[in-house]
């Protein structure tokens, strides 16, 4: 089953300071967080 996200932010992770990848469900309220490497997060952001 796929399910489409899109990206709803950028954040990082006060306990372990690594960022974070909120990704939303684009048909309901669902959201799908995911910690990243700093290179990782900095490739998305641009």
């Amino acid at each position: 089953m796929e399910v489409e996200m899109k990206i709803r932010g950028l954040m990082m992770d006060p306990v372990t300071n690594m960022p974070i990848v909120i990704l939303k469900d684009a048909g309901s309220d669902t959201v799908l967080p995911i910690w990243v490497g700093i290179y990782e997060a900095n490739a998305i952001a641009l």
